[in-house]
């Protein structure tokens, strides 16, 4: 029976440290507070400083699943910005997210996190169908997910940007279409799941407003801009989206 034990202890360390078997350590209090606070700051595209609160949260806890995985939704949600910015400096931010996701994916295979980052990183290299299953997989272990269905809306509102770039092409304009249609539906699904705060709904509306705006359709855009502002709230894209009103007007 001791033989055993020893046996059964061997291979749980060896798989401990192979990584396949994560290990559980969890933030302290005031650690899950900076752990929050540098969520909100990302969710607010305020890549740099969540970013350095990340970075001194891995130092102090270094096998932490929640803080890798906002690291790897930093680096790969900066590179989305910094791609439409026509920045090439994303390229780098995608590739160590890509990375990244490498070395944890073993220990996660259930994560329905580590497949929408990995959607995140296919849609942004242009191998949209790799995103595709990829979401397929984050909805397999989530089905439903609020934060899935908003990904799944960015990674089709950016297929149908770049689809309609291909202005003599008639099966790309079609792809664009259907592309622009479900990220519409996508948004829409997220807001309507259920157990949103304002400012999650402030967003969302955001976005559709935005992608409206981008096909020159500004009465949807200013719709869905106003909806957003007038949230019971204040944030980061209510403000946002007043001032987007204040530019359309």
């Amino acid at each position: 029976m001791k033989h055993n034990f020893r046996i059964f202890a061997v291979l749980f360390f060896a798989a401990i440290v192979s990584g396949i078997v994560p290990q559980a350590i969890a933030l302290d209090e005031d650690q899950d507070q900076d752990y929050q606070r540098a969520r909100k700051l990302l969710t607010e595209e305020n890549f740099v400083e969540a970013m350095n609160i990340l970075k001194e949260l891995e130092r102090e806890n270094p096998d932490d699943f929640r803080v890798q995985l906002a690291i790897i939704d930093t680096n790969v949600d900066h590179a989305r910005m910094l791609k439409g910015n026509n920045d090439p400096s994303w390229k780098a931010k995608v590739y160590t997210a890509f990375n990244d996701l490498k070395a944890i994916y073993r220990a996660h295979q259930s994560s329905p996190e580590v497949y929408l980052s990995f959607a995140k990183c296919y849609a942004l290299n242009d191998r949209f169908q790799k995103a595709r299953k990829s979401l397929k997989k984050a909805f397999f272990y989530n089905p439903g997910s609020a934060d899935g269905l908003i990904v799944q809306g960015d990674i089709y509102f950016d297929r149908a940007k770049q689809m309609a770039e291909n202005v003599f092409d008639k099966d790309a304009e079609q792809e664009g279409y259907r592309a622009k249609r479900f990220a519409i539906k996508s948004y829409e699904d997220a807001m309507n799941s259920g157990g949103l705060n304002p400012e999650t709904k402030a967003m969302i509306s955001y976005k559709l407003g935005d992608l409206y705006n981008h096909f020159r359709q500004k009465d949807k855009a200013r719709e869905y801009w106003t909806k957003a502002a007038q949230a019971d709230s204040e944030g980061y894209w209510i403000k946002k989206s007043q001032d987007r009103l204040t530019f359309l007007n």
